[in-house]
C-alpha cells in the first residue's frame, strides 16, 4: 500500500532544505556558509576567526555611522564598477591544454623586430610604399615622410616587439607577416602605418619545461589581458565615445575647479562624463608632481577613452545580468565589508592619541633619521611636451647620461645648465612646490624625479648627491614622527582594539 507524506511535513522538509547553513554568528548576526566561502576565495590563507574579526569591526563602524559617510558611499559605486568588470572578463574562463599552452608560450615569447613609417593619410602611406618598392631605402623614406617624431630620425626603428606591446591592428599585421615583408597601409588611431618586419626570435622547448608552472600562470594572465583588449576593441565600435572638443580645448588643466561637474567632456553608452570626472580620473592615474598640469585636448581624450572602456564593459555586464547573480552580490557585499573595515581602521589610526613625551622619545631614539638636508647636487632637463617628458623619464631611469638626454631631448633655452651642481635645499623652494620638495628630500642619491610642472615646461630631475648639516627641530618633525609611530605600532594597537571588541561580543562558531 502506497504511503502518503502529510503536506505539513513536506513543507517542513522543504523549509529545512532551503535554510542556509550558518558557520558562525556575531551578536546575533549569522554568517552563512556561502558568505564564508566567498570570503575564503577573496582572502587566501584566512579562516573563520579572521572573518569574525572583520565582522566586529564592521558592526562597530556601522554603530559609529561610518557606513553613511560620503567616503563610503563613493566606495560603493567604485567597488561595484570594479567587480562588474572583473566578473564580466572572467565570465568565459580561458581553458587550454598543455599543447595549447606550448603554442601560446611560443607565440608569447616570439619577438619581432619592426620599423614603421607613420602618415596622416592612406595616400601618403601608399606613396611611401611605392618609393621603397622602387628601390629607395626604408630608413631614408622614414626620415623624410614619417610623422612619428620619436622614431623617424633613426629610420623608423621600433626595436623588438612582443604581443601585447602595441595597438591591436598594428600587432595583428606585424605577427601575421614573414621576415623581410613590407606591410601596409595599416590604420590605427594615430594614422596609417607602413611596417617592415625584421628579425624573428622564439622561445625554446627546454625553457618551457624548466619553467612550466610559472609559464602556465603567466599565459593564463596574458590570455585574460588579451581577451580584455579584444573586448575593448569590439565594444569601442559598438559604443562610440562622443567627445566634446570645445570643452577639452578651453580647459587644459587637471586641477578641478568650480562648475567642472556641470561641463560635459564626453558621452558614451548614454552616460555623460563630466570634466570633473575626467580630471579626477587623470589625477588618480598620472604619476607626476605638482598641481594643475597643462594637458592638451588630445591627451585628455585618450584618458577619456580609458574611462569609456570601463563604462562600456559595465553596460555589457548589466545587459548579461551579472549584477543580479548571487555570486556577484555575495562578492559585492564582501568587498563592501572590506572597505568599511578599512575606513574603520584608518579612522582609528588617524585619531590615535600620542603624547608629546612618547613622540619625543621616538625622536631621540631615531635622531639620525632627522638629519637636516643642506645642499642637493641636481641634474635636470626641461621639455615642452608631456609625451616627450614621459619618454625622457623612462630613458633617464634606464641610466642614460643627462648630458646625452640634454643634447637630444631638452628645450635648451628653458633648461640652461643641465649639470646644475650643488644648490642650497632651501633655495629650491623658489622653484618647486611642497610635494616636489618632499620628493627631493626623501629621494635616494641617483634617483630620478618628475615630470614636474613649471612655468618653463616639464622638468626631469636627478638627485645626484645630498649633503646634511645638523638635525631638524623636534617641533618641525612632530607630524612625521606621528606617522612613523603609527607605521611602527599602529598594527598592534589596532589588533588590541579588535580583541577588545571580540571580548565584548557574543561569538558562536558552529
Amino acid at each position: 500500500m502506497r504511503k502518503f507524506i502529510p503536506l505539513a511535513l513536506i513543507a517542513i522538509l522543504f523549509l529545512t532544505q532551503c535554510v542556509e547553513k550558518k558557520v558562525a554568528s556575531v551578536n546575533g548576526r549569522k554568517i552563512t556558509e556561502k558568505e564564508f566561502r566567498i570570503y575564503i576565495e577573496n582572502h587566501q590563507g584566512s579562516d573563520i576567526k579572521e572573518l569574525i574579526k572583520r565582522e566586529v569591526c564592521v558592526e562597530d563602524a556601522k554603530i559609529k555611522k561610518m557606513d553613511t559617510s560620503e567616503e563610503f558611499k563613493k566606495s560603493k559605486d567604485d567597488i561595484k564598477k570594479e567587480l562588474l568588470i572583473k566578473f564580466y572578463l572572467k565570465n568565459d574562463p580561458v581553458r587550454f591544454s598543455l599543447e595549447d599552452a606550448k603554442k601560446i608560450y611560443f607565440q608569447h615569447t616570439e619577438q619581432r623586430e619592426a620599423s614603421h613609417i607613420l602618415t596622416k593619410t592612406r595616400e601618403e602611406c601608399e606613396l611611401a610604399k611605392n618609393r621603397i618598392k622602387n628601390g629607395e631605402p626604408f630608413e631614408k623614406v622614414a626620415k623624410e615622410v614619417s610623422i612619428d617624431t620619436q622614431t623617424k630620425e633613426n629610420g623608423g626603428k621600433l626595436g623588438f616587439i612582443r604581443r601585447g606591446m602595441t595597438l591591436l591592428p598594428f600587432e595583428d599585421a606585424l605577427f601575421s607577416a614573414k621576415k623581410g615583408e613590407l606591410i601596409g597601409p595599416v590604420k590605427t588611431e594615430y594614422g596609417y602605418h607602413l611596417i617592415l618586419v625584421g628579425e624573428i626570435k622564439n622561445g625554446s622547448e627546454e625553457e618551457f619545461e624548466k619553467n612550466r608552472d610559472r609559464i602556465l600562470e603567466m599565459i593564463n594572465r596574458e590570455q585574460e589581458q588579451s581577451a580584455a583588449r579584444k573586448l575593448s576593441f569590439e565594444l569601442k565600435n559598438k559604443y562610440p565615445l562622443k567627445i566634446y572638443d570645445d570643452v577639452l580645448d578651453l580647459d587644459r588643466t587637471t586641477q578641478v575647479v568650480s562648475n567642472d561637474e556641470d561641463k560635459i567632456a564626453g558621452e558614451v553608452c548614454g552616460e555623460k562624463i563630466s570634466l570633473k570626472d575626467l580630471k579626477d580620473f587623470m589625477r588618480d592615474n598620472l604619476k607626476i608632481s605638482g598641481e594643475g598640469h597643462s594637458m592638451g585636448a588630445k591627451t585628455k581624450a585618450s584618458f577619456m577613452e580609458i574611462m569609456a572602456d570601463e563604462i562600456r564593459i559595465v553596460k555589457e555586464a548589466k545587459i548579461k545580468g551579472i549584477d543580479k547573480r548571487e555570486d556577484f552580490n555575495l562578492s559585492y557585499n564582501d568587498a563592501l565589508s572590506d572597505r568599511l573595515e578599512q575606513i574603520y581602521k584608518e579612522n582609528f589610526l588617524n585619531n590615535l592619541n600620542i603624547s608629546d613625551e612618547e613622540l619625543l622619545k621616538c625622536y631621540q631614539e631615531n635622531r639620525e633619521k632627522f638629519k637636516k638636508l643642506s645642499k642637493v647636487n641636481i641634474e635636470q632637463v626641461v621639455v615642452d611636451d608631456f609625451a616627450k617628458a614621459t619618454e625622457v623619464l623612462n630613458i633617464a631611469k634606464n641610466g642614460t647620461n643627462f648630458s646625452k638626454i640634454y643634447e637630444k631631448w631638452a628645450d635648451k633655452d628653458s633648461t640652461g645648465r643641465w649639470d646644475v651642481g650643488f644648490v642650497p635645499f632651501e633655495l629650491l623652494k623658489n622653484v618647486f612646490d611642497e610635494n616636489t620638495m618632499k620628493d627631493i628630500e626623501n629621494a635616494n642619491e641617483g634617483q630620478i624625479i618628475g615630470p614636474i610642472k613649471s612655468n618653463e615646461g616639464l622638468i626631469i630631475v636627478k638627485v645626484s648627491e645630498k649633503q646634511y648639516e645638523g638635525y631638524k627641530d623636534f617641533s618641525d618633525v612632530k607630524n612625521e614622527l606621528k606617522k612613523s609611530y603609527v607605521e611602527e605600532k599602529g598594527e598592534s594597537l589596532f589588533e588590541k582594539k579588535v580583541n577588545d571588541l571580540l571580548k565584548q561580543s557574543k561569538i558562536k562558531i558552529y
